[in-house]
């Protein structure tokens, strides 16, 4: 497994899909080690909850993006190449596009003739001239070199398989849904209350978990939630994820309230707890591929509500196992909040057919990704 960022350190949905996809192939008798960057400036081997794990040091660049600024973080390629040839892997299985990390193991791959797998989560998009150059630049280079090289390209999404830079390697493209583990939630997360309590919320709690970026769409969910307080209602709205570009302007939409509370990142096991503690999840993003996060929350057998983005319309069944809202419609949001969190049937129900479906989703990602694997390797009985 080759990506530019993972865990403990990095937490997200890509860091996550690494780390439950490694840890059932090891189940499963496969041998496995991820590769990617450090937080140090030296190489490690090490060992991350069962997962053999080589770190090596990077430089960040950055490309700014009008007030934004994207980090692109560069390997030194002898260094990467020499660690790969230790470990001589029998597939090599990068993720995500647009990133070092993931060009190099292309390299790599061809140099030494081994099956390439590359799988796309998503692709970011920003406004502003020299970004838009430079990703020009990058796809018409290593980006297409990587395409080119890849046996097979996963995609999460539909949507993310017809993307226009994809059009020349439609033949090789697999669409495959993500899954969670549908063992997500320990037995030893019985206090139902401890989130609750840590972050002192008294009232039925409202989930959304991302990093704080434009595309998530928190500033619907929280113009929604806004609308819902008017009336007097007795919840409190919980946003988990990372500083980014857009924090400061969702925290000004937000205001002065104990009743919007945002967390920052948490470790993974703070993050079961939030979602072992929430009344209800809410997805709020303009695009998406097939978030974990929904996943996730699904798996914990929560009521969800998601915007129709990305895989979603694929995943959630209307009113059967969540419910499907428009992007961007702050009005029909609260509306919608309202009415799961105050029917208690209508949750309970929603909340048990997305604890199925999760099960049903994982057993798909991990056949799926089993044959592609054996399609690579000759082996598919």
């Amino acid at each position: 497994m080759v990506t530019h960022t993972f865990l403990p350190k990095f937490i997200g949905g890509r860091e996550n899909h690494v780390y439950y996809l490694s840890k059932e192939l090891i189940r499963k008798g496969f041998d496995v080690c991820v590769f990617t960057n450090s937080w140090n400036n030296h190489v490690s081997f090490e060992t991350y909850d069962g997962i053999p794990t080589c770190r090596f040091p990077f430089v960040s660049v950055r490309v700014r993006s009008n007030n934004d600024e994207i980090p692109y973080r560069i390997t030194n390629p002898s260094v990467f190449i020499k660690l790969m040839q230790t470990y001589s892997p029998d597939i090599v299985h990068a993720h995500d596009y647009r990133h070092f990390t993931s060009d190099l193991a292309a390299i790599y791959s061809r140099i030494y003739n081994k099956p390439f797998l590359l799988t796309i989560h998503g692709f970011f998009y920003k406004t502003g001239s020299l970004f838009k150059a430079v990703m020009a630049a990058y796809d018409k280079t290593l980006g297409k070199l990587s395409l080119k090289t890849a046996n097979k390209i996963i995609c999460v999404s539909n949507q993310l398989a017809q993307q226009r830079i994809l059009k020349d390697f439609r033949s090789k493209i697999v669409v495959v849904p993500n899954g969670v583990p549908f063992d997500l939630m320990p037995l030893q997360l019985k206090n139902y209350d401890y989130f609750k309590q840590r972050f002192g919320i008294r009232r039925k709690m409202i989930l959304a978990v991302g990093r704080l970026t434009y595309q998530k769409g928190f500033q619907y969910l929280i113009k929604a939630y806004r609308m819902i307080m008017e009336n007097g209602d007795e919840s409190q709205l919980c946003i988990v994820g990372p500083e980014a570009d857009y924090g400061s302007e969702l925290k000004r939409l937000a205001g002065d309230t104990d009743s919007i509370i945002f967390t920052g990142s948490l470790p993974v096991d703070e993050l079961k707890q939030a979602y072992n503690s929430a009344d209800l999840f809410v997805l709020s993003s303009l695009s998406e591929g097939c978030p974990l996060t929904l996943l996730e929350a699904m798996s914990f057998g929560k009521p969800v509500i998601a915007t129709s983005v990305g895989m979603i319309p694929d995943v959630i069944q209307d009113r059967v196992n969540g419910i499907r809202i428009p992007p961007g419609d702050s009005e029909y949001l609260a509306k919608t909040i309202k009415e799961v969190l105050f029917d208690d049937c209508l949750a309970k129900r929603m909340g048990e057919k997305a604890k199925a479906r999760s099960t049903e989703l994982w057993a798909e990602f991990i056949s799926q990704t089993k044959q592609i694997y054996g399609t690579l390797l000759g082996e598919v009985n």
